[in-house]
């Protein structure tokens, strides 16, 4: 994998999370808001900004991992291979030494 798409894996997962985060929050938003108004504008202003949000990570992480790569960057690496990502997930989840 390249270093662009480490980075766009990683906003889409970032993504998914944020979703999730905000999909949690959305009753207890409008819950805290059933006793103000105004404050039900504000709420569903923030969970469609977040959505907005989550969309266009999901739809362009390669354009998010490309601006967060520099420019001095352009030499190529040799790929890593499969057998070290798995070791990287292993000792991420917690089934390393």
């Amino acid at each position: 994998m390249t270093p662009q798409q480490i980075v766009a894996l990683a906003v889409r997962l970032f993504a998914i999370w944020l979703a999730i985060q905000v999909l949690r929050m959305v009753p207890w938003f409008f819950q805290r808001s059933a006793f103000q108004a105004s404050s039900h504008v504000w709420n569903a202003f923030v969970v469609a900004l977040s959505a907005v949000i989550v969309l266009i990570m999901w739809l362009s992480p390669l354009v998010i991992a490309g601006k967060q790569q520099t420019s001095s960057s352009g030499q190529s690496r040799a790929p890593t291979s499969a057998d070290t990502w798995l070791v990287v997930g292993c000792m991420l989840i917690g089934y390393g030494r």
